[in-house]
């Protein structure tokens, strides 16, 4: 694609040493042009004197590392289930060899300076967001730098829930669509700079479908070394045989989620890392509120208590949808589609409520961040046991209050049949009274 336009090449070329801050253009130019051209099977020692010029260094290293990077990231697109996507990834060219030197990633003492780190250098970061994912290096996928802005998102909601600590063994259930694959990677950003250290496995719930196989991510995950488990099961086919009076959706949720709890017990991960972002947590907070009559909505991190004391996190709580959706877009992560049938096939209520909140933002641009203030107590695991003692107390009242009532109508009916009875016995003594009266009269005549 480079070398269809030498001046494209060049002036390109002279952009990405400015953004990436490369001191020694012509050497770095040359090492480039000698160590593509070497991959290409051309020597080192002709792409070094062709590289007499800083620019013409750029244009040679430009148009070998065209054909270097295209057969790397070849293998690199097997990953993904889709050919037309392994194409595009296959034809897009990597400018990683030509940044020469590059700064090391920081490494933070405590949370605040990770965040003034994620606020530095955002108009470095716009220039890096222009790239895609490098090549495979010695057998691990290098891909782009998750942005800023979900880094730093990311990083608040650990510290402001406390998700990870010192030494945590973290498991992250990877289902394969755009929002785990995301938080995979910011995890692993997180691993070389967060104040704390921890260690990061994946598993992946396989349900035996035709509509969902995720097993490209085997092959995409072990290049990243990261430790994985692919776990599967026909849900799907046992629901048409055990599930009664539920939705596919929810038996679906609740079978992976035992699954991904049993590894993490089987395997000693102490945390469950899961990738639900704000909006589905606005999403959740309707569907309750309006369809069940109660204040719930998932929450940031809480215990599991019948598993041992294993903890679920969801550190992207902070995060917009639309930011993992353009990360991944860019990134080239390899998203499987349709990574929940049950949704996908048979939209139910929650696709209703998340068009029902699209439109309404459309109104009302800060309609996501206004519910997100609204709920941030929901997210806390303690408050749900005071709104049951509320709830309780209240019931009880209520029952205290109709007893009354009933004892006072009861009152109310003996008065009045007593009053009753009284004037009904005074009338019949003044009868029996006139009567004697007239008696005595008619025997004086």
């Amino acid at each position: 694609l480079l070398g269809q336009d030498s001046s494209f090449v060049e002036g390109d070329v002279a952009r990405i040493f400015d953004a990436l801050d490369v001191e020694d253009r012509a050497a770095a130019a040359a090492a480039a042009a000698a160590a593509a051209a070497a991959a290409a099977g051309a020597s080192a020692a002709s792409a070094a004197s062709a590289a007499s010029s800083s620019a013409a260094a750029a244009a040679a290293a430009a148009a070998a590392a065209a054909a270097g990077a295209a057969a790397a990231s070849s293998s690199v697109g097997q990953a993904s289930n889709q050919g037309s996507r392994s194409q595009l990834r296959a034809s897009r060219v990597h400018l990683q060899p030509l940044t020469g030197p590059i700064r090391p990633p920081a490494t933070f003492e405590t949370w605040d300076d990770f965040d003034a780190e994620m606020a530095a250098d955002q108009n470095a970061f716009a220039e890096q967001q222009h790239a895609t994912s490098p090549p495979a290096q010695n057998g691990k996928v290098q891909v782009m730098k998750p942005p800023k802005k979900l880094l730093r998102s990311v990083g608040q909601a650990i510290r402001d829930w406390n998700m990870i600590e010192d030494g945590d063994r973290l498991c992250l259930g990877l289902s394969g669509g755009k929002d785990s694959l995301s938080l995979l990677h910011v995890l692993l950003d997180l691993q070389k700079r967060a104040p704390v250290k921890f260690s990061l496995a994946c598993a992946t719930v396989d349900p035996e479908t035709p509509s969902f196989d995720p097993r490209p991510l085997i092959p995409y995950v072990k290049s990243l070394g990261v430790p994985y488990h692919f776990l599967g099961d026909a849900i799907v086919d046992r629901a048409k045989i055990s599930m009664q009076g539920d939705s596919l959706c929810s038996f679906c949720s609740r079978m992976k989620r035992g699954m991904l709890y049993t590894c993490c017990e089987q395997h000693d991960y102490n945390k469950l890392v899961l990738a639900q972002h704000v909006d589905d947590l606005n999403e959740s907070f309707m569907m309750s509120a309006l369809h069940n009559g109660q204040l719930r909505t998932m929450k940031a991190n809480y215990e599991v208590p019948e598993r041992g004391g294993l903890r679920v996190i969801r550190p992207l709580v902070y995060c917009r949808e639309a930011w993992t959706r353009d990360f991944a877009t860019k990134a080239a992560l390899p998203v499987i589609n349709e990574n929940c049938p049950a949704c996908f096939e048979q939209p139910k209520e929650r696709d209703r409520i998340k068009k029902l909140l699209r439109r309404e933002e459309s109104l009302f641009p800060e309609l996501s961040g206004t519910i997100r203030r609204a709920i941030l107590p929901l997210m806390d695991e303690r408050i749900y046991e005071t709104i049951k003692q509320l709830n309780r107390d209240l019931e009880e009242r209520q029952k205290t209050n109709g007893k009354k009532k009933k004892s006072g109508r009861k009152g109310v009916e003996n008065e009045s049949r007593k009053r009753v009875a009284e004037s009904e016995a005074g009338a019949r003594e003044e009868t029996r009274a006139r009567a004697d009266k007239r008696q005595k009269t008619s025997e004086g005549s």
